[in-house]
Formats: structure tokens, sequence, C-alpha cells
């Protein structure tokens, strides 16, 4: 008898474990345009909101993760967060409390944002045998993984195809429903640069100075573009035809999605490692120096600048008046987007990694160690 309540006791454990490492959301997510779903909300990763900002903001809650987060923004959807750590954990965190709803555990560190699908999570991992996972958040279990080198970079739902780059430089289309290869095309170096995509073409900068252009639908390269230095930026696809992109070698490029021809470069005199937000007349952007531009869409001319004390490493985001980034000076700056003038900052207890998330009233702000905060305005 001791013998089978023994049996019982590790069964009953084992169950709970199990447990505590899914994620389990007991209704289907009401996703809507405003979500932030995939890596700067769109697959054009314009970073741009329909938020109207409150002044001041208040501190609701922090919450302190397993491990430190990359610079990749983590995903907001029916007030649930979804942040990814370089333990290989991703938590789901209730939004409006800050206590964390599940987790999913992968074995190797999480550096790219996942994407969400109605109940279906995607996510890359770095450097593991199966680096690409899809797992039910509704019932909290392992849809289906793939054997694929490791990835750096954020994910890319598109249509009824999923993408991913490796960092190893191959482009994969995935079939989301079970993980199949569809095509796949090799870059000659490796990439750490997010995908971007319109209507039928993708973007990806590599390490070899490139950003190249493929067909979607086939994977056929359709052109590349040549900086002198590696593309480490996440591309921005602007809807009137052109794409947006930072270069290691301190320019900022516009080139046209058609033919790939530049329209104009804009040197900033420091690498440019972030992406980009955009409206329908600027563009703006931070550099490894510190500095942050607003140019003019059309001709790449300076708007303003306005100047920091710490790299800024992650894409600025743009709400109906305003524009707001992060800087390794520990301080989120948010400008008036027209002028440049500084309306607002907060001074934070360590260095801001991504993204911030402006949703609903709530913003979102991940520290690179551990930390993730949240305020109401």
């Amino acid at each position: 008898m001791k013998k089978l309540y023994k049996i019982l006791l590790i069964l009953i454990l084992f169950i709970l474990i199990g447990c505590s490492s899914q994620i389990i959301i007991d209704r289907a997510l009401k996703i809507n345009q405003d979500d932030w779903i995939t890596l700067g909300g769109s697959n054009s990763r314009t970073n741009i909101t329909n938020e109207v900002l409150k002044f001041p903001f208040t501190k609701l809650w922090d919450y302190q993760g397993p491990a430190g987060i990359s610079s990749n923004q983590p995903l907001l959807a029916d007030s649930i967060l979804f942040v990814g750590f370089m333990n290989g954990e991703l938590y789901a965190i209730n939004l409006k409390n800050g206590k964390r709803i599940g987790r999913i555990k992968v074995d190797a560190a999480i550096h790219g944002a996942p994407c969400l699908s109605k109940n279906i999570l995607y996510i890359p991992i770095a450097q593991h045998k199966y680096s690409l996972r899809a797992y039910n958040i509704n019932e909290g279990y392992l849809i289906w993984k793939k054997e694929i080198e490791g990835i750096e970079s954020s994910l890319l739902l598109s249509d009824q195809y999923l993408y991913a780059v490796t960092e190893n430089g191959t482009i994969y289309c995935i079939k989301p429903i079970d993980g199949k290869t569809i095509w796949d095309y090799k870059l000659p170096k490796k990439s750490y640069s997010s995908l971007a995509a319109d209507s039928s073409k993708l973007y990806v900068g590599c390490d070899d100075g490139f950003l190249y252009c493929i067909n979607k639908n086939n994977g056929k390269l359709l052109w590349k573009f040549y900086t002198s230095s590696p593309i480490r930026s996440t591309p921005l696809v602007g809807k009137e035809g052109n794409i947006y992109f930072g270069s290691s070698d301190s320019n900022f490029y516009s080139v046209s999605a058609d033919s790939g021809f530049m329209n104009w470069k804009f040197n900033s005199n420091s690498p440019i490692i972030s992406g980009s937000s955009s409206d329908d007349s600027n563009i703006f952007f931070g550099n490894l120096s510190g500095y942050f531009f607003c140019l003019d869409k059309l001709t790449g001319n300076l708007r303003w600048s306005f100047k920091t004390r710490g790299n800024i490493v992650s894409s600025p985001i743009l709400t109906k008046e305003h524009v707001a980034f992060s800087s390794y000076d520990k301080n989120i700056y948010i400008l008036n987007k027209n002028s440049g003038e500084l309306f607002w900052n907060i001074e934070l207890d360590g260095r801001p990694k991504t993204t911030p998330i402006f949703w609903n009233n709530y913003m979102i702000i991940c520290y690179e160690d551990y930390d993730i905060e949240a305020y109401k305005y």
C-alpha cells in the first residue's frame, strides 16, 4: 500500500510539474488591429499605434523574469503579454495585474519575437536542434517542432505561410499547420535581421552587407542592394512602395521595393542596428551613438534630431502625436513627432532593451536584466 501511495504521489507531482510548464489560456483570444501579435505590430514592421498618450504615467506593476530579455519586443493580445527569455522560457503574463498565467520551456535562448495566430503561438529558438515550435495555448500542448538551425531573429506569419530566417542565413517558408518546408533560400552569410514583407515579397538584411528581396511564393531572388557593412536592422516596408533600413555602415537607406534602386541615403555617423517607425511623411530611427533622427521620407532630408546618452538598440514606436523610444541611458523618451521637442521621459532603474508597447492606455517596457514594467496613462 505504501508503495502504491508513493507511485500516486510521484504521478501527481509529475502532472503538476507538467502543467506548470505550459501556457493554457482558458478562452479564445480576441485579437484586433491594435494588438501586437508580431514584431513591429505588422508584417511591414512600421511600429505604429493609434494610441493617444495621456500624461503623467503611473507605474502599475513590475515583474522579475528568470533571465535576460533580447531587444525584440514581446507580444500583447487581449490583455495577455507573451515574453521570451534568454534561459529558454516564455511567460504569459496578465497585463492588468502582472501575474504569470503560465510558461513554456524550450531549453535554449529565445532571441527573436514569436508570432501569434488565434490560439497558436509560434516560437523561434536559438541554437537548438528543434529551433522552431508551434504551441496550442488554449489546450497547452506542442503541435509540432521543426529541426532547423538556430533562429536569432523574429518570425513572420503572412497569408497562409510562416517565414523564418536562421542565424546561418537560410530563409524558410513553412506551412503553419504542420511545420513542413515549402521552400528555402540560402543567403551567403549569417543573418540577424528580422524579415519584413508586403503582399508579394520578403525583405531581410545579411551580414554580407546586402539587403535581399525574395519572392514570397517561390523563394526566388528578385534583387539585392549593397551597403558596405552588415545589415542587422529590421527593414520597414512603406505603403508608398519603398523599403527603409539602417546599416552598420552608419547610413540609413530608402530603396524601391520594385527595383531595389536607391532613392536616397542619410549618414547618421554611427552604426544602426535598430528598426524604424514611420507615418505618411516621416521616418524615425536611432543609432548606437545615442542620436535619434526624423527624416523626410521622400527626400531623406533631416527634419530634426535628438541626443541621448546611451545606445539606441530597439525600434521606436509612433503614436497619434508622439514618437517614443528607449535608450541605454536608462530612459524612455517621448517626443513631439513633428518638432522633436521632449514631451516626457521616464527614468528607469536599469537599461531598457525593447521597444515600448502602448496598448489600451498601458505601456510595457522590458529591461535587459529580467524586469518587465507596466505603466498606466
